[in-house]
């Protein structure tokens, strides 16, 4: 074992440490990986009768396939890789058991495997595991071999799913990855608000003391002058300077600096926006962006919903789908069922009657009755979009009332 042996990812081997950290520091991408999470988890998995045995054991100790996809699906959100160990009984002739394996802990071989004649594939040999790749000294790293059901030499095979980057076939193609820089960006400027409220980066004025000190006294006073006028409920940060020299006694120094809230605030816009864009989600999905409930607001949530389900979560479902069909093939249910049920934010269809702007005067005056012209003055249209009762012989279409009839 050596480090020749596998493919380092990123910096230091530690990329997926990265990427696990950089959720924590943006309360954007946060929201947005969550978001990921639970639509990977599905609302529920749905399988038959025939491999419900099989898939709700899946170990000795009763992990069902319910258990592992939620285990899956935080490593998909994050990493967009996945893993598993798979057992073989000792005839190596059916799968008995499937282990879940952090992902980040996954590093490929550098070696291809190779043909019954010898030659080497364009597939890798396997996979190397290690608990801690900073540490291989007390953590060494263990060698598994690639799931491949059709070659099976050890009784315990790797299956770990990475989408390809071009170029190279060992790392994976991490899809948000573009705006990991605006990722960083919201932690600094997290970490900015924060200094500014408690002591402030720059100084807001120069305390100038005339007095004989020695150094202790100097560091002392300076120490009592801070605890006094900084801090979040005090003044911003005082620049102490004591001279023995200069006449007089104390001199304060104002020093204005900059406004920098446009600043923050053009940069918060931009890095909200570059994050969204990279998840292809709309920002209202995830919470990120005010959502109103009215009118075109809820048509926009089931249209984003449908868009982001299709384009992005579907990809990440679709290779946690195939290894598990690949499974139950291997043992003898080729034409098992199974299926993800998508989650569904909006819980039923909406209704025509919501998408009427119910908080404009004129549409709630028709709505329970009434016509335009009963409306006061100042709350009567500029101009009449919706038929009036009172003065067109057409009838304007209402929306159905919700409520059932005997519904007091």
């Amino acid at each position: 074992m050596s480090p020749d042996d596998w493919v380092r990812y990123g910096d230091n081997n530690a990329f997926p440490e990265f990427l696990m950290d950089s959720v924590k520091k943006s309360e954007n991408h946060s929201a947005f990986i969550s978001l990921r999470e639970n639509f990977i988890k599905g609302a529920a998995l749905t399988y038959g009768d025939d491999v419900k045995p099989f898939l709700e054991s899946l170990d000795e100790e009763g992990t069902t396939v319910e258990d592992l996809w939620e285990d899956w699906a935080t490593d998909m959100s994050i990493l967009e890789t996945f893993a598993a160990l798979v057992r073989y009984n000792r005839t190596k002739t059916a799968i008995v058991a499937i282990d879940y394996l952090d992902s980040s802990k996954v590093r490929p071989s550098k070696q291809y495997a190779l043909d019954k004649d010898g030659n080497p594939t364009l597939k890798l040999r396997g996979y190397w595991v290690s608990a801690d790749w900073s540490n291989l000294m007390q953590n060494p790293a263990v060698f598994y071999e690639r799931f491949n059901p059709s070659d099976i030499n050890e009784t315990t095979q790797l299956h770990f799913y990475h989408k390809r980057a071009n170029g190279q076939p060992w790392l994976p193609e991490v899809s948000y990855v573009s705006c990991l820089n605006y990722v960083q960006m919201e932690d600094e400027m997290s970490k900015y608000g924060l200094n500014t409220m408690l002591n402030g980066f720059f100084a807001s004025a120069i305390l100038s003391v005339t007095a004989s000190m020695t150094d202790e006294q100097k560091q002392a006073f300076k120490r009592a002058v801070r605890d006094s006028f900084t801090g979040s409920e005090n003044a911003s940060k005082l620049l102490v300077n004591i001279s023995e020299t200069k006449e007089g006694g104390v001199e304060v120094t104002p020093i204005n600096a900059g406004d920098n809230t446009p600043m923050m605030e053009a940069l918060s816009s931009k890095a909200q926006q570059a994050i969204a864009t990279a998840h292809r989600c709309h920002p209202a999905l995830a919470g990120v962006q005010g959502n109103t409930g009215f009118s075109s607001e809820a048509q926009l949530l089931k249209s984003a919903q449908e868009q982001f389900q299709k384009n992005v979560i579907s990809h990440l479902q679709k290779p946690m789908v195939a290894f598990l069909k690949k499974v139950l093939k291997f043992n003898g249910y080729a034409d098992a069922e199974f299926a993800v049920e998508p989650l569904n934010l909006v819980i039923q269809d909406i209704p025509d009657w919501v998408f009427l702007d119910i908080l404009k005067p004129e549409c709630a005056a028709i709505y329970y009755g009434y016509t335009v012209e009963d409306l006061r003055p100042e709350l009567q249209p500029q101009s009449e979009s919706i038929p009036n009762p009172a003065s067109e012989e057409v009838e304007p279409e209402l929306p159905r009332n919700p409520y059932p009839a005997d519904v007091a």
